[in-house]
């Protein structure tokens, strides 16, 4: 269901994406709320916690490729400030060589207009679930 005050919300998570598949690391790290919590399902690190945790993650996931490209479908809003954003990414690894393509989604949740959870699924199925969405 569409909520005319939670546009500006899914601006927020296509802003956050947009920065992300072009490294503008500051930009993203703008549209997080402080306490952020970030999982990350194919992560072995776990949960990571806050602006500071999220700036680890991001340097430690980038820098195990040597290409990285990610394309963003548009959120679909599920509600209660929560969104589901399906994606594509494309990479090789740094040190294997080996070329990745796999597909996922990312549950967001906003607070305060800035973005407070995120859990990214290797399964699109297993995070429809996660946001409240029924299955496709």
């Amino acid at each position: 269901m569409w909520y005319p005050e939670t546009v500006g919300d899914i601006e927020l998570i296509r802003r956050a994406n947009q920065a992300w598949s072009q490294g503008q690391w500051r930009l993203v790290l703008e549209t997080f709320h402080r306490d952020v919590e970030f999982h990350d399902d194919r992560a072995l690190q776990g949960e990571t916690k806050g602006v500071s945790g999220m700036i680890r993650y991001a340097e430690s996931f980038m820098g195990a490729w040597t290409d990285y490209e990610i394309e963003f479908d548009d959120p679909v809003d599920a509600g209660g400030g929560v969104f589901y954003v399906p994606w594509e990414e494309r990479a090789q690894g740094r040190g294997s060589g080996v070329h990745v393509n796999q597909s996922g989604a990312t549950v967001y949740w906003v607070r305060d207009g800035k973005i407070s959870r995120m859990h990214s699924f290797h399964d699109r199925a297993t995070a429809r679930r996660a946001a409240g969405l029924p299955l496709d």
